[in-house]
């Protein structure tokens, strides 16, 4: 499974997600993204975690396969997440999504790209 796989690679590294986007960091993440600005959360991540957003940078420039399957994990995700976006409740669908171990690795993977491009 691509999301076992992204985790398992985040942990490999020695990040440990939960506690870099502990609950009321993610909250200013998802205001960033309710707010319609996706490069202000990506700013959050890139002060919480620098070194950890580095680390994956690199470990996407050097591994091409892993950087295609970080680029399909993101996009799936970036769906989901527009998708909540169209809710009645969109902090709450963004929360439902991000508050797991799979939406924190998203934030970081998607982050990491970001500098790529």
């Amino acid at each position: 499974n691509l999301d076992d796989l992204m985790i398992a690679e985040v942990a490999s590294m020695g990040v440990d997600a939960q506690a870099l986007l502990n609950r009321s960091r993610l909250e200013e993440i998802i205001a960033a993204i309710v707010a319609d600005d996706n490069e202000g959360a990506r700013l959050v991540l890139r002060r919480i975690a620098p070194a950890a957003i580095r680390r994956l940078s690199r470990r996407l420039t050097t591994d091409a396969n892993l950087r295609d399957q970080a680029q399909e994990f993101v996009t799936f995700y970036d769906r989901q997440l527009n998708i909540a976006l169209l809710t009645r409740d969109p902090r709450g669908a963004l929360t439902e999504i991000l508050a797991t171990p799979t939406g924190r690795t998203y934030l970081l993977f998607d982050a990491a790209i970001s500098d790529l491009i």
